[in-house]
């Protein structure tokens, strides 16, 4: 399925006044999210206007690295680096609930000054009306767009030109904004400076809760009553359900009158089989503990990363999850599989999928931490939602708290805030071990933590989780004792790794304000700000809240499977001999069974460990491309003997992909049935994790979609024990079907 268009409007200020103002359009492709006109301008801004100002640069570089550093940069590098195109953001007003979580920016030259090129009154004057207090000129072209950041994630969205006009609403409440803004940021700084936040956090650590004997204090870390959480309430919860379908452009709404006595989710228009009926980003998602060794994946978006070598090297078991991201292998030596020397059309193939470079989190040298992005901005995205409560590695610290003394960029390595949040995090992961339904509470935690932080009510916050049906877990799973204690337990563990996350994310936002490295101060202090809110989540959902969100997750979540990218490089052998000639199809192959041979005992090998049988027999595919893609492969089994087809029928198990845990906003208000109208399709592992709606037969406007919870394949006990967990019998027809012949074939017997 092609990647939507999401089109929107920006303006472009000249720096010539004789040039008029122009209002332009901007296309973003997928549903990734970011600013993306940060990339789109860049090339505008390319080049070293009529003189590049060495001395100039020189010192910014060394305002930026110091002066070490800089010295060994040469006059040519410097130059170079300027004349790059480099697109600055300058925010004319910030996203806030006053708002509607709208920002506008001005985009410029960061090197526009050093390029020597002409300043810009028509952008100096604008900010000005904005009441921001300018104290230098823009130099260069400008441009000015808008992003939204709630509901995440965020996104470009329209900004025109007659936006410009000074009576435009945006424009009439930007001093006051600003105003606050600036207010709160003086605030913080002086809480930094006066060395006010780890007094403040020492008090909040001994005052917010009691839970290590099962008591709750009912007062937030400030000492306020703590109202109810409220998540059974409805209020909001119909408007918000309308608003879904034309989120994602989908042709159904949200009923309330349908045969499952909840909600569920209806057609609007008559609906061919095949046909995707729409697609959508999670709400939230994680990874699954398990597969963070064998998938290299983004931690936000879930997007493949790294490269083909890495991919084959880790899933022929030549090298472990900590080699394969990079930590400190040679690549140029076994036990590597270099993909570029084995043979040129695997090369090009593999080259061909454009997996991003692996970018690490920041803290992966003194904790070890495991987490790996697509980019800075997934990286951001993941930070602002709590990832510095699990910020560690799987294995335990040893036993007095050490964490490595290498020092990470902004890791702080080794000093006693470090140490204690290291701490807290390994703990908490320790605790959470493989359970997924522990780490998706954590994200939703964290989603929740992230919208009160960002100036969400607490009716706001919790919306998009009160939109889902949901029972206590220990009732779920028909116990109350476990899974109470689990709970319980990691209440206290996420609040105290909140805590200790606070104290040292505050410390590096001092460090960079005595640096003057203003974005990562304003990270820094956003990231401080979500954690300082988790606590505060946690008091006020209380055992009986997160109990709740627990069963939220457990009734409504979605395994998810995403092919990796070896998948796509296999597909695509299957018409090498189309562009290429049989040769070239052969030598590839040639070069890519045995590396998959290896993979196939490895699996194997994993498969004899936990006692499944060995993998054996085949299944041969007929029909078109799509139904391949969508069915499932059965036992194909590789030999010397095996051709393009049978590879690409075996790489879905030999070269797996991504496997986690997602809640999707509408997707997940669609019912089952044991004979579902429609099925799940997860997306390529391009761009960011998506799932599609896909009809298995024709369904008619009006009519109720289901989906199947379950292998609907078992028989009718089977079925009904798996569906006893979420608290309903199916009622389809194939069930009715079934029982009533079971009456009758009793009735017979009797």
């Amino acid at each position: 399925m092609a990647d939507t268009e999401h089109r929107f409007k920006y303006v472009f200020i000249p720096a010539d006044e004789s040039i008029p103002v122009e209002e332009r359009e901007g296309i973003a492709v997928g549903s990734a999210g970011g600013d993306i006109l940060v990339d789109l301008l860049r090339p505008h801004f390319l080049g070293g206007g009529s003189f590049v100002d060495a001395d100039a640069a020189r010192r910014e570089a060394e305002r930026h690295l110091g002066p070490e550093k800089a010295a060994r940069l040469s006059p040519d590098r410097l130059v170079a680096a300027t004349e790059s195109g480099s697109t600055e953001t300058f925010a004319l007003v910030h996203p806030a609930s006053t708002n509607g979580y709208r920002g506008v920016y001005l985009y410029t030259d960061e090197c526009g000054k050093l390029k020597s090129l002409p300043e810009n009154p028509r952008a100096l004057e604008l900010a000005q009306r904005c009441g921001i207090d300018v104290r230098h000129p823009f130099h260069g072209d400008a441009f000015v767009g808008a992003v939204k950041t709630s509901p995440p994630p965020m996104r470009n969205v329209s900004f025109t030109q007659h936006e410009l006009d000074p009576g435009s609403p945006w424009m009439l409440i930007a001093p006051a904004e600003n105003a606050v803004y600036a207010e709160t940021f003086r605030e913080f700084m002086s809480a930094v400076e006066g060395k006010a936040t780890r007094e403040e956090l020492e008090h909040r650590r001994t005052s917010v809760t009691e839970e290590t004997e099962g008591r709750r204090s009912r007062r937030t870390s400030e000492g306020e009553e703590i109202p109810p959480h409220g998540l059974r309430l409805r209020d909001g919860v119909s408007t918000y359900h309308a608003s879904l379908a034309s989120c994602v452009d989908a042709p159904v709404s949200v009923e309330n009158s349908c045969a499952a006595g909840g909600v569920g989710v209806v057609t609007t228009r008559r609906i061919t089989r095949g046909e995707a009926i729409w697609s959508e980003a999670p709400l939230v998602s994680i990874q699954s503990p398990s597969n963070v060794d064998e998938a290299l994946c983004c931690g936000w978006c879930h997007r493949a990363v790294g490269d083909i070598d890495a991919y084959l090297s880790l899933t022929c078991g030549a090298i472990d999850g900590d080699a394969a991201r990079g930590n400190g292998t040679d690549r140029a030596s076994p036990p590597w599989i270099a993909v570029r020397s084995l043979g040129p059309s695997l090369a090009a193939l593999a080259e061909a999928e454009g997996t991003p470079p692996i970018v690490r989190c920041k803290r992966w040298r003194n904790r070890g931490c495991k987490e790996v992005y697509c980019g800075d901005e997934c990286a951001r995205y993941h930070a602002l939602a709590g990832h510095d409560v699990l910020c560690c590695s799987d294995s335990p610290l040893s036993s007095d708290g050490d964490v490595r003394e290498e020092e990470a960029s902004g890791g702080g390595g080794g000093d006693e805030a470090e140490r204690a949040a290291s701490s807290s995090a390994s703990a908490l992961r320790e605790f959470f071990s493989g359970n997924d339904n522990l780490h998706m509470i954590a994200r939703v935690v964290g989603a929740m933590a992230s919208a009160v932080a960002s100036g969400q009510t607490w009716d706001e916050a919790t919306l998009r989780f009160r939109a889902f049906v949901g029972i206590p877990w220990w009732e779920t799973s028909g116990s109350t004792g476990a899974e109470k204690r689990l709970a319980k337990r990691s209440m206290r563990l996420m609040t105290e790794s909140a805590h200790a996350a606070e104290l040292n994310v505050a410390r590096e936002a001092d460090a960079a304000a005595e640096a003057g490295d203003e974005d990562a101060f304003r990270l820094a202090r956003d990231v401080r700000n979500v954690l300082h809110s988790f606590p505060d989540v946690l008091s006020r959902l209380g055992l009986d809240g997160v109990g709740h969100l627990l069963g939220v997750c457990d009734m409504n979540q979605l395994s998810m499977t995403i092919d990796g990218p070896m998948r796509n490089v296999c597909r695509k052998l299957l018409r090498v001999d189309e562009y290429e000639g049989a040769d070239a199809a052969k030598q590839t192959l040639d070069v890519l069974l045995p590396i998959a041979l290896r993979a196939q005992a490895v699996r194997d090998a994993e498969d004899a460990a936990a006692g499944k049988p060995r993998w054996g027999g085949e299944d041969r595919y007929e029909g078109d491309e799509e139904e391949e893609e969508d069915r499932y492969e059965g036992e194909v089994r590789l030999d010397e003997t095996a051709d393009a087809e049978d590879l690409f029928d075996a790489s879905r198990r030999l070269f797996g992909g991504f496997k986690g845990q997602a809640l999707f906003s509408l997707l997940c208000l669609v019912n089952h049935s044991c004979e579902p109208s429609t099925a799940a399709r997860f997306s390529s592992w391009k761009g960011r994790a998506m799932v599609r709606l896909e009809a298995l037969r024709d369904i008619e406007c009006g009519e109720e979609l289901t989906m199947s919870y379950i292998d609907e394949s078992e028989t009718l006990e089977e079925r009904t024990s798996a569906l006893a967990s979420y608290g309903f019998a199916c009622r389809c027809n194939k069930c009715v079907g079934e029982g009533a012949d079971r009456s009758n074939d009793n009735s017979d017997v009797d």
